[in-house]
């Protein structure tokens, strides 16, 4: 019994299996280009849509095949047939996509990719259910299977060496590609339906399947796969766009990293350098500090030695220069003292304790009762918070901010005032005067060491609101200077919530 074709259906079939055979090169690149989960779902829905398509072309191409009597198919067997393409579509994938592609892993791989796809189609060619069955000639029986090992070969080859593949001429490289597959595919089918021979009194037992038009059915099936096929082709353009922008944006969040993480090792040495240099400078001042002690003494001591016994009898020119002798060494006496308090409170090993300001106010202002007794200061503390710190060391901080609130005030009865205010995240502790204050832009640059805004008219070594910064620094307490609403200076040293243990109460100021 002769059978014939038809020709548009055949035209069909070679076209479902180039379009199986791209989305085969195009998912061995996109599961390459993926891993974990991702991967293992690029490679089972590519492996079931390559397969289908495998499928319906080989279906399709049955359906293309008219003989002179009905024809029907097995629904069991022709499921059957559709088992085969899928899981060596799946294993071509995987090959395709592997870091190395083997001559052992392209022959094996090959091989049973041919001998799976040989039993695809007489899989599908038993469903038929030819009674007599259907005999196939050895020759081209042999030739299908050889056409179908070349095929998957070629595949498997392709597939792997197109998958990193981009640019321009990626489209046209695997559509090249894809044709070749489709062409090789729908060879080895044709070809065993060559060696296909049908008895003249063949009949087809298939006698429960629904029959309908082979052509409309055919159609039908390469509508569905070709959709499919679109449908996961769009999905994977999608998919690599968006790998391709996070890649872009993973790359440069890498490159902005690796920026900031040398930046950040830059800072770190030039911190290390600078503290390293700032410490050298401070034992420098500490030593010379110290070492000045003995001469500067020896000094006012010969002056005062000279004094006792010129007495009177030295001229006025003989005065005024011991006089200016005994200021100057005063005065270095003062810088050096200053010197070696800076030098102690950086090397300082904060004590922290629970400790109430008041106390700390208290002890600072004992320190100057002398200055506070001549001058009639008016000192006026309010209620103040118990903090985490260093007693002697925040004594000392306010030391010097009640002895320069005192200094700067050119009046009879110099007003300061210390007061707490509760804040959101803390505390703020202020200590103002009446005095002549500071202009907001050297509010930054009183803390820089032997700054003195006044030098002819107030005497001082420009340390002490350095000492005050660095103690403040060292308890982790933010300063800053602002306009007292009374005229003059305020000091404001903001205390965070982890420092405080209570907050100010509500009590009336009390004079102290």
């Amino acid at each position: 019994m002769e059978g014939s074709y038809h020709p548009g259906l055949v035209a069909l079939s070679v076209l479902v299996a180039m379009a199986a055979g791209y989305v085969a090169l195009d998912m061995a690149a996109r599961v390459a280009d993926t891993d974990g989960a991702a991967r293992r779902q690029w490679l089972l829905g590519g492996g079931l849509v390559m397969g289908l398509g495998i499928w319906s072309m080989h279906f399709i191409g049955m359906l293309a095949f008219e003989l002179p009597i009905p024809v029907a198919y097995d629904g069991g067997l022709t499921v059957l047939s559709a088992v085969f393409p899928i899981a060596l579509s799946v294993l071509a994938i995987h090959y395709g996509a592997g870091r190395r592609l083997t001559h052992r892993k392209l022959l094996v791989g090959g091989f049973v990719m041919g001998m799976g796809i040989c039993a695809m189609h007489y899989t599908g060619m038993a469903a038929m259910r030819m009674q007599p069955a259907i005999r196939y000639e050895p020759s081209l029986l042999a030739g299908s299977m050889l056409v179908a090992v070349s095929a998957s070969w070629a595949a498997l080859a392709l597939a792997f060496y197109l998958r990193g593949r981009t640019g321009p001429g990626a489209f046209l490289r695997r559509g090249s590609a894809a044709a070749v597959m489709g062409l090789a595919i729908a060879g080895m089918h044709y070809t065993a339906m060559a060696a296909a021979r049908f008895s003249e009194d063949a009949v087809c037992t298939v006698t429960t399947a629904l029959r309908v038009d082979s052509f409309v059915l055919a159609c039908a099936i390469a509508v569905v796969v070709l959709l499919l096929i679109l449908a996961i082709l769009a999905i994977s353009a999608l998919d690599a766009a968006s790998a391709k922008r996070v890649q872009v944006i993973m790359d440069r969040l890498r490159e902005t990293n690796a920026a900031l993480t040398d930046e950040v090792a830059q800072r770190e040495e030039l911190t290390t350098q600078l503290r390293r240099s700032n410490r050298e400078l401070e034992q420098l001042a500490e030593l010379a500090a110290r070492h000045l002690q003995r001469p500067l003494h020896a000094l006012r001591g010969f002056v005062e030695v000279l004094d006792d016994r010129l007495g009177a009898t030295a001229d006025a020119d003989l005065q005024e220069l011991m006089r200016r002798v005994t200021t100057g060494t005063g005065e270095m006496q003062t810088l050096i003292d200053a010197l070696v308090e800076l030098a102690d409170i950086s090397s300082a090993r904060v004590q922290r304790d629970w400790v109430p300001l008041r106390r700390v106010v208290t002890d600072a202002r004992l320190r100057l009762a002398a200055t506070i007794g001549q001058r009639n200061v008016q000192l006026t503390v309010g209620p103040l918070p118990t903090v985490l710190g260093d007693t002697e060391l925040l004594a000392r901080a306010f030391f010097h901010l009640i002895d320069n609130a005192i200094k700067f005030q050119p009046v009879a009865q110099p007003v300061v005032e210390i007061f707490a205010q509760p804040l959101n995240d803390g505390c703020r502790v202020v200590i103002a005067d009446h005095g002549i204050g500071i202009p907001e832009q050297h509010h930054g640059g009183v803390f820089e060491l032997f700054r003195r805004l006044n030098p002819r008219s107030y005497d001082g070594a420009g340390i002490g609101l350095p000492v005050v910064r660095r103690i403040v620094y060292l308890h982790g307490i933010e300063i800053e200077l602002a306009e007292h609403a009374e005229g003059g200076l305020a000091v404001c040293l903001d205390w965070p919530a982890e420092l405080v243990q209570s907050t100010p109460g509500l009590d009336p100021d009390t004079p102290e």
